[in-house]
């Protein structure tokens, strides 16, 4: 993952968080960033072998530092179960921050201070960015961007904390903002300025068309191309920067200061350096220090012949370029939804700040002793935005994808695992599902919010405050692989809302092609539960409905059940999974309320409502559904109107989580069908021949290369 990251560009049209940051070809523009790295730790760090650093090995304080330790995958998902032979240390993805440090082609001499710190540490940013492959969110149904995230506070409780940004959309890919594109092999091969370049504020750019992205075959090119994105040497940096940043340096604190000997030694900030390395050995650095300068562009590709070292020491293979989505065109849009995490330690808490879980781990540690941790779950709805910046338009073109941290006075460090993109079969349902008359369709005051998500036994077993076990009488699927069992993972989809007023409704669907006919039930685990700030939620609060026909609203049948929330701190598959909410309803009652609906000769376009038998549920019915071609499945939840609630019901708007788990049907009908065909041929005397022929086809009737559906 880190190799698909890049140095973000300066995030534009926010001034009110980053100042200048639209400025073209003009270095104030990047005056505010800050020293960034992003890695995932080389094992080479945990094995204790002949490629750990001695001094690492003999350090059992550094390795069991919960931010420089072995990660393994049973502390995050204690219930997944890996194959033998399969390494259990987890790769996790570690952003650093240092808002005191300065970051790459930062040259703000005015904040420097004469020990080479920044200064106002908490004005200043750093990010990463990255292209999208699926880049059609709406097609994809991409809803959550997810990861778990290591307590970055352990160690310092009272710590400020600050911001994490997460822009998707079109984010500039010039990083250099000067409007032309900077790419490696693009720059003169015997290192003359003189031709093919052009001068900006930041230094020299190709003014050719970069035709791949690979460097030249001379190795003794590499020199003059592996310079980084300001084309120039650490000699012509010297030069270049040497009014503008070094003399205004000397001038404040003199050639002797730290600040200026940093600047001196590499006035951009760019210069690469291999996490491992004989300098690091002798300097003795731990493992976030070696990876500092990981990602900087300047001299991470050298060739065999420039290694300093035994092994090889190169970051990458191909240069550096203005051009993350390898598309050769330069993008300088800023058009992107904007999401904001809080990382505070008062603001890690379930229920908040996207948090929808968290896990407390005792992990064991190389120094013999055992510590507890919290790992805290973000699930981010990718439609609830924060902030919409320039005229980006829906979620069928996501480009890119920026994180940026703001707002940090101390270095913060962030342990992310599992970080992905989900996508899901099940989409929301954007139409309108309120009672007639009971919420006004379009109002901009609506402040219902809906999520689709999944729990998993993975992930969520420790969950709180309610933790996921699996449905009475549900086990684990089991996968034979290299001669062990091994239990698949067990999930279930998760309906969040927040908010929801009296009278109205939110669902997802889900575009299907049944035949239920030959079934009997229709079945399905269902779990409520109030929210993290409404525990209060009585039985009959919440209805869950399902409705499946041939359309959304004008064919379908519906069953609603009224729901029985659990009880906060519930253990036992029963209490969580209460029989009280299951769904078993008889395919023949649906069948039965239509000829009921027929029989009162009640228009099609109404609905017609009934009670159905056996249980607490009602079942809805409108148009003319046909279970021989079922095309749509939705579930939802309704708030039903005060008025209209068989419950108790103070007509309050509600919030909940409800989880649903394996939707079915069952009780095959076993009875064979017939088919017969019919044909009778007869001459009428001189007039002509007269056939009629007939067919008929009862339903268990097929041939044997027809499967059940």
């Amino acid at each position: 993952m880190p190799r698909e990251w890049e140095l973000a560009s300066t995030p534009e049209k926010q001034p009110g968080l980053i100042p200048n940051a639209s400025a073209l070809n003009d270095l104030s523009g990047n005056y505010q960033r800050a020293k960034f790295s992003w890695y995932r730790i080389d094992d080479l760090f945990f094995r204790n072998n002949n490629l750990t650093p001695d001094h690492i090995k003999a350090d059992q304080s550094m390795q069991s530092n919960h931010y420089m330790r072995e990660v393994l995958e049973t502390e995050v998902f204690p219930n997944k179960q890996l194959p033998s032979g399969v390494p259990a240390t987890m790769r996790t993805f570690d952003i650093a921050y240092f808002p005191n440090e300065r970051g790459p082609y930062n040259y703000n001499y005015q904040e420097i201070k004469e020990n080479g710190e920044l200064a106002n540490p908490e004005q200043k940013w750093g990010g990463i960015m990255r292209s999208i492959d699926q880049i059609d969110f709406q097609s994809a149904n991409v809803e959550y961007i997810e990861f778990w995230m290591l307590d970055p506070f352990i160690y310092n409780e009272n710590q400020q904390g600050g911001t994490m940004y997460i822009n998707l959309g079109n984010v500039s890919e010039d990083i250099l903002k000067d409007g032309v594109k900077s790419f490696e092999n693009g720059m003169p091969k015997d290192g003359n300025l003189g031709q093919d370049v052009t001068e900006t504020a930041w230094g020299y750019a190709p003014i050719t068309t970069p035709i791949n992205f690979a460097f030249a075959n001379d190795p003794d090119s590499r020199k003059y191309q592996d310079v980084g994105l300001d084309g120039l040497t650490d000699d012509r940096e010297r030069s270049f920067f040497d009014s503008t940043f070094l003399q205004r340096l000397d001038n404040q604190y003199g050639t002797g200061s730290e600040a200026y000997q940093q600047a001196q030694a590499d006035p951009s900030a760019d210069n690469y350096h291999f996490y491992r390395g004989s300098d690091y050995d002798q300097q003795e650095r731990n493992i976030i220090q070696r990876y500092k300068d990981y990602n900087n562009h300047h001299g991470n590709s050298p060739t065999p012949e420039q290694w300093d070292e035994e092994y090889p020491t190169t970051g990458g293979l191909e240069p550096d370029v203005e051009d993350i989505n390898n598309d050769f065109t330069l993008n300088q849009l800023e058009e992107y939804f904007q999401y904001e995490i809080n990382i505070t330690p008062s603001q890690l808490k379930v229920g908040q700040n996207y948090i929808t879980d968290k896990r407390t781990a005792n992990v064991k540690l190389e120094n013999g002793n055992r510590e507890s941790v919290t790992w805290y779950q973000f699930k981010i709805p990718v439609r609830s935005y924060d902030k919409k910046v320039g005229q980006v338009q829906g979620f069928k073109s996501v480009r890119f994808m920026r994180l940026f941290m703001n707002g940090f006075q101390d270095s913060v460090i962030c342990r992310l695992a599992d970080f992905n993109l989900v996508r899901g079969d099940w989409r929301r349902y954007l139409e309108d599902l309120s009672d007639p008359g009971e919420v006004i369709v379009g109002d901009p005051l609506d402040t219902t919010s809906f999520d689709i998500a999944t729990v998993n036994i993975e992930e969520n077993g420790d969950r709180d405050p309610i933790n996921y076990v699996l449905p009475p009488g549900i086990e684990r699927e089991v996968r034979y692989d290299r001669s062990e069992l091994l239990q698949q993972n067990e999930q279930s989809l998760a309906l969040r809302v927040n908010n929801l007023e009296d009278g109205d409704a939110r669902a997802a669907f889900k575009n299907t092609s049944y035949d239920i006919r030959r079934y009997k039930n229709l079945e399905m685990y269902v779990h409520a539960e109030g929210s993290m700030d409404n525990r209060q939620m009585e039985t009959g609060d919440l209805w869950l409905f399902l409705r499946l026909g041939t359309d959304f609203n004008q064919n379908y049948y519906e069953y609603a059940v009224p729901l029985k929330p659990t009880d906060e701190g519930a253990t036992s598959a029963e209490a969580i999974w209460p029989s009280f909410n299951n769904i078993d309803l008889s395919l023949e009652q649906l069948g039965n309320a239509k000829i009921q609906r027929d029989r009162s000769n009640q228009a099609l376009n109404e609905i017609f409502i009934t009670p159905a038998k056996g249980s607490n549920g009602i079942i809805r019915v409108r148009g003319n559904p046909d279970l021989s071609d079922v095309q749509t499945f939705m579930l939802g939840v309704r708030n039903p109107k005060q008025d209209d609630n068989t419950y108790q019901d103070n007509g309050e708007p509600i919030s909940s989580e409800v989880w649903v788990n394996e939707l079915r049907v069952s009780n095959f009908d076993e009875s064979g069908g017939w088919a017969a065909n019919a044909k009778v041929e007869t001459k009428l005397a001189d007039f002509g021949n007269l056939t009629l022929s007939g067919s008929r086809k009862t339903i268990g009737f097929g041939g044997i290369e027809e499967s059940l559906q």
